[in-house]
């Protein structure tokens, strides 16, 4: 009796012009819930109005049956001692840039002549880095909870991600795992190995550098300011403004390797009174391109879009860069020409708005 998914959609066409007394033909596309088990289940449909409210009762349409997964082929990746196997991860790509989430599918399944009962489970996955640092813990229920019991031989799928940060250093990162029972640990091993431990090695995901860019990028305006010995903003390039957003594209060059991990900041300043109208503060390229990874001689685009107000007043306005220690405050001293510039901040153009 209870109630596995639900699903809303509008009619594809306005009721005057509905033919009278004919059929109209509407066609849907359910997918199944992730979790779901092999079993009977009743399809059922119900028309709402503009309100939300039901337009009379609800209509059970067909009994359906959900046939059980495919058995996947080979052994299973961790076997537990509850009967609660690990069948296989599948990943959705091969590797993973620092400051991006890798997506993965966990197989479970209930081995051959066990019923395992799930709601008392939770299973903890540490991710190793190549120099034996956990970097990352994840867990919970297996299959989020949404199954209580797992049928003799029945497999669910479960999708998680695991986050990079964008300091994370390239190369072989290791999965750990563990199972839980309350609060015992229940014993896991890999299928070749005929003895259990509290903890189990299984799967691996490479993570690899971003690729390395070093052209100069043309048809933009030269800005060659250099913060610090070296990060240098070579260019920036402003796109058109609309109500909501000022488009600001800045082009780093890397002059050599950065020591730290430094905050860009955009400021959108009245000219007139220096107040702060708008700002942006981040790591560079949408907080995945941290400066302590940058490499010398590489250029990164940083798109970014500075937001205005509804009620900015007409006036001159000007956009100010600068490069900052997040940890101080401190920002790096700036120079343009070999000459220091005020406040450590470029300003790259005095525009006038609305």
């Amino acid at each position: 009796g209870d109630e596995w998914a639900r699903y809303e959609q509008g009619f594809s066409d306005n009721f005057d012009n509905w033919p009278a007394d004919n059929l109209v033909r509407e066609s849907y596309k359910l997918p199944l819930p992730q979790a779901i088990l092999p079993g009977s289940y009743t399809l059922m449909a119900q028309p709402l109005d503009g309100e939300r409210q039901a337009i009379g009762e609800g209509k059970a349409l067909v009994e359906l049956e959900i046939a059980p997964s495919p058995d996947l082929a080979g052994r299973p990746a961790a076997i537990f001692e509850n009967g609660l196997a690990l069948k296989s991860l599948d990943w959705f790509d091969e590797s993973v840039h620092p400051g991006h989430n890798m997506s993965v599918a966990l197989i479970w399944q209930a081995e051959p002549g066990e019923e395992v009962q799930l709601d008392d489970l939770r299973y903890e996955l540490e991710v190793i880095a190549p120099n034996g640092e956990v970097v990352r813990r994840l867990g919970g229920q297996p299959v989020d909870g949404r199954v209580e019991q797992l049928p003799v031989g029945a497999s669910v799928r479960e999708q998680t991600a695991i986050y990079f940060s964008p300091e994370s250093e390239p190369g072989e990162y290791k999965l750990w795992w563990r199972l839980y029972e309350g609060d015992e640990v229940v014993g896991g091993r890999p299928y070749w190995r005929p003895w259990y431990s509290d903890r189990l090695i299984y799967g691996t995901l490479n993570v690899t550098p971003w690729p390395m860019d070093s052209s100069l990028p043309e048809d933009v305006t030269i800005a060659e300011a250099q913060f610090g010995p070296a990060i240098q903003l070579y260019a920036y390039e402003l796109g058109d403004t609309t109500p909501d957003y000022l488009p600001l594209t800045l082009y780093w060059l890397a002059t050599a390797k950065p020591e730290e991990s430094y905050l860009i900041f955009v400021h959108l300043v009245d000219a007139a009174s220096g107040e702060i109208i708008s700002q942006v503060d981040r790591v560079p390229v949408d907080d995945l391109r941290p400066t302590s990874g940058w490499r010398p001689g590489e250029v990164l685009s940083d798109h970014l879009l500075l937001p205005l107000a509804q009620d900015l007043l007409p006036g001159e306005y000007q956009i100010n860069v600068g490069v900052y220690n997040p940890d101080s405050g401190e920002r790096l001293p700036l120079t343009v020409d070999g000459k220091r510039l005020p406040n450590d901040q470029i300003t790259l153009e005095t525009i006038t708005l609305p």
